[in-house]
């Protein structure tokens, strides 16, 4: 071993593919560095009865690092109470299906502006914060514009655990590196770390396909879409996309509080649904509906402001797109705009709509 990984899997070069019954409780209990896949090295899991846990106890040099290649096909990755996945410069980490679990999603020290590469086609990810985290980095954390993010299936689900300066999600990508045709990514507003967090940020760079926003907990915590800023290894990291792009649907769940902050716009290609219990705060921001010809919903059980303070009822700004169809399926308030763009459509969901504009109609 003369890579001196004293671990009990060492992958020097090639593919190591687990299938049929395997059962693997620990590849890293603390000391001589974390379970480590070197660049050459791909570890596979492809079996129904195939588990691979990172550790088993405590923290400290008990996360799984690849500098090289982890696939989940099926079968269950599962970090434990490690530090989850820390990645390298040249990382790749492929969900074709399965389950992968961990505490945290996020770069190494020696990741600064690196080819880490995240996909996900079919299975189930999730970083729940429940296990050793890293302070200032969010849950999911891919802060460099040089990182890659594919999306094509399968479910993302990402717990809220670090608060203010860290958040839940945070995706700096450049949008040519990322390819985003479905799945769907659910962030979920859970004080994992009892740390007594009231304010997560959540920021994206490339748009989503299907997000969805919850609250497991009922406890008064906020989503806020924001501009980010922070640092890895002294590189800074500047997140300000112009908008949140959700390219399906959009549901904010109940007892979600959701602002969107710094006047962005959101824009969705699909439905948009705010369920009862749950409160949207778009300050300045406007809501483009964009799904070309097939009808898209607004469903609205919950509670809207707008406005500098966020204490004006209703959407600050509506924007039905060209040749895009909306149906709305309850009364709504606009306070300062409302276009419906050449070739756009607008239909009631329901008899005797009441549609209440406080500003411009176009």
């Amino acid at each position: 071993n003369p890579d001196k990984i004293y671990k009990p899997l060492w992958l020097k070069n090639g593919t190591l593919e687990l299938t049929g019954d395997v059962l693997i409780k620990t590849l890293s209990e603390g000391g001589n560095d974390n379970a480590f896949i070197p660049l050459n090295g791909c570890l596979h899991l492809n079996g129904d009865n195939v588990e691979v846990d990172v550790c088993f106890d405590g923290t400290n040099d008990k996360c799984l690092m690849p500098a090289g290649k982890v696939i989940v096909e099926r079968g269950l990755l599962d970090c434990k109470t490690g530090a989850g996945i820390v990645f390298r410069n040249t990382s790749e980490v492929e969900i074709k299906g399965g389950k992968l679990r961990g505490s945290q999603f996020r770069p190494s020290q020696y990741a600064t502006n690196g080819k880490t590469t995240f996909i996900i086609s079919g299975g189930e990810v999730v970083f729940d914060g429940k296990g050793e985290m890293k302070n200032a980095y969010s849950t999911f954390y891919m802060p460099f514009s040089t990182f890659t993010f594919k999306m094509s299936g399968g479910l993302l689900d990402v717990y809220s655990a670090q608060n203010n300066n860290g958040g839940a999600f945070v995706v700096n990508c450049n949008p040519d590196n990322s390819n985003i045709e479905g799945g769907e990514i659910r962030i979920n507003a859970a004080d994992a770390q009892n740390n007594n967090g009231t304010t997560y940020t959540m920021i994206s760079s490339i748009p989503l396909y299907n997000l969805t926003l919850t609250n497991v907990d009922a406890l008064p915590y906020t989503h806020i879409y924001k501009n980010f800023k922070g640092s890895v290894n002294n590189v800074s990291v500047n997140v300000t996309p112009e908008k949140l792009y959700v390219k399906n649907n959009l549901t904010i769940g109940s007892n979600v509080n959701f602002e969107i902050g710094d006047g962005k716009d959101v824009e969705v290609g699909g439905n948009l649904v705010i369920e009862s219990g749950a409160t949207v705060k778009t300050t300045h921001g406007d809501i483009m509906f964009n799904g070309g010809g097939d009808l898209q919903q607004l469903s609205v059980a919950g509670a809207i402001k707008s406005g500098a303070t966020n204490t004006d009822d209703g959407f600050y700004s509506i924007t039905v797109d060209e040749d895009s169809k909306l149906q709305v399926n309850n009364n709504i308030t606009v306070n300062n705009k409302f276009t419906l763009a050449s070739g756009s459509e607008l239909h009631d969901g329901v008899d005797n709509n009441i549609y209440t504009m406080n500003g411009d109609v176009i």
